[in-house]
């Protein structure tokens, strides 16, 4: 160890060290190095809250305005009349209207009906003799067709599955499917082919009588008739689908004495299926 000199040691003990000044200095500028920081942490803090707030807010009445405009643009839907095999029913709507429902059918009106609208929907067939509103014009939305009217009688078929046929009694009837129009008076009949329009008039099929009774209607319109009417199909040769028959059968009818009648008037091999 090489050799210490005493002189430096006595010179280090004059020296007088700062250090509670220099403590005071540290600590102030200390403080003035986390102050902002505070500020802007506290001041970013609230931001959050507010914005959060703001966003809670937001977001709540969003929902409200979703849960309400929900309720208000639903549509209610009540099926008001409903009938089975070989039964028919009539009913008085809230216009006034009076719809007589044909066997294995179902009519569906919305909740607002008579006070917004007046829009059904039809799945089999009915005979409509409508109440004028000029202001609520009557619509019916079918399996394929729809059907606006303000006042006038008239028949719709529109079972599932089928092809559907619209026929005037009196006034007039526009008819709508798959964006083709026609305008129908009385006397006048449309039918629906593949969904389209045809050009050609519809076979004539009177129900409400409680008689079937058929104008030129293809063999395919009677054996539907038959099926609403009794539950029971015919089975025919489908190349004779479009052959056409006139007459009627009365409210007693069964299927297969309609099927032996039919047979014998088409020259046709006919027979009835089992429900």
């Amino acid at each position: 160890m090489p050799d210490f000199d005493p002189r430096i040691w006595n010179a280090a003990g004059d020296y007088i060290y700062e250090a509670e000044e220099t403590n005071n200095q540290a600590w102030n500028r200390f403080e003035q190095g986390v102050k902002p920081v505070r500020q802007f942490t506290v001041f970013r803090s609230r931001y959050l809250q507010v914005a959060a707030s703001i966003i809670l807010i937001a977001i709540i009445s969003a929902t409200a305005w979703y849960i309400a405009a929900v309720k208000t643009n639903k549509n209610f839907e009540t099926i008001l009349a409903q009938t089975s095999f070989g039964e028919m029913k009539e009913v008085t709507l809230a216009d006034g209207s009076v719809v007589k429902l044909n066997a294995n059918s179902k009519l569906i009106i919305s909740e607002d009906f008579g006070l917004k609208n007046r829009e059904v929907k039809l799945q089999g067939q009915a005979f409509f003799e409508v109440k004028r509103n000029e202001k609520l014009p009557f619509r019916v939305a079918g399996e394929k067709i729809n059907i606006q009217v303000l006042g006038t009688a008239f028949d719709v078929c529109s079972y599932p599955g089928e092809e559907s046929f619209v026929a005037v009694s009196h006034g007039k009837v526009q008819v709508n499917a798959n964006g083709t129009e026609k305008i129908l008076t009385q006397g006048m009949a449309v039918k629906t082919g593949q969904g389209a329009l045809l050009n050609d008039n519809a076979g004539s099929v009177v129900w409400s009588t409680g008689e079937l009774q058929f104008t030129k209607a293809s063999l395919l319109q009677v054996s539907d008739a038959v099926f609403h009417r009794t539950g029971k199909k015919l089975l025919f040769d489908k190349t004779h689908s479009g052959r056409t028959f006139t007459g009627s059968f009365d409210s007693a009818a069964t299927a297969e004495k309609m099927a032996e009648t039919l047979s014998v008037a088409l020259s046709l091999e006919i027979q009835v299926s089992p429900k």
